[in-house]
C-alpha cells in the first residue's frame, strides 16, 4: 500500500514540477492546425471518392 501512495505522490509532483504545460496561445493554434488539418484532409478523401465513383459509374 505504502508504495501505491509513493507512486501518486511521485506522479503529482513531476505532472507539477517536471512537465512543460503549453501556453493558451500555444493550445489554441495547435487545436485550429488540427481542425484545419482534419477539413482538408477530409475534402481531399472526399474529393478522391467521387472521382472514383464517377470514373467507376463510367466504366459499369
Amino acid at each position: 500500500m505504502n508504495s501505491i501512495v509513493k507512486y501518486f505522490n511521485d506522479s503529482y509532483k513531476e505532472l507539477i514540477h517536471k512537465v512543460s504545460w503549453p501556453t493558451w496561445t500555444q493550445l489554441e493554434l495547435t487545436a485550429i492546425n488540427v481542425i484545419l488539418a482534419t477539413i482538408v484532409l477530409s475534402l481531399l478523401l472526399f474529393g478522391m471518392d467521387w472521382i472514383l465513383l464517377l470514373v467507376l459509374d463510367f466504366i459499369y
